[in-house]
């Protein structure tokens, strides 16, 4: 076997049933899952991770995602800078505070080995 691939990283926009209405286009969550298990499958180092737009995520949504997720190895949870968007709806939006966003790190931990806060 060929070893092309050494590392993956894969976003994860919110969880399955409210990916439709955060990415606004039609989505096939039977593909993103099985993305999702294929990734952690082939045992490649592999990043998980989710940028957070407060308005659009609630805590609970990033615990589905790291149920969704579950055997990951690393999740990165993304700070939102509106400066870098492409739909200029977000321009006013924001990320969690660094306190919740620290919270929530600690809170999944126990499920993925490495979270982290970028």
């Amino acid at each position: 076997m060929k070893k092309l691939l050494d590392f993956i990283a894969m976003d994860i926009k919110a969880p399955l049933e409210k990916y439709k209405s955060v990415v606004k286009v039609p989505v096939n969550s039977d593909l993103i899952k099985e993305s999702i298990r294929l990734i952690l499958k082939a045992k490649i180092q592999h990043e998980f991770r989710t940028t957070i737009v407060e308005s659009q995520l609630e805590e609970k949504d990033i615990q589905q995602i790291a149920k969704l997720i579950s055997g990951a190895n690393s999740y990165a949870l993304q700070k939102f800078v509106p400066a870098k968007t492409l739909d200029k709806k977000l321009l006013n939006e924001k990320s969690y505070p660094e306190e919740k966003l620290q919270k929530i790190k600690n809170r999944l931990e126990h499920q993925i080995p490495s979270v982290t806060i970028r």
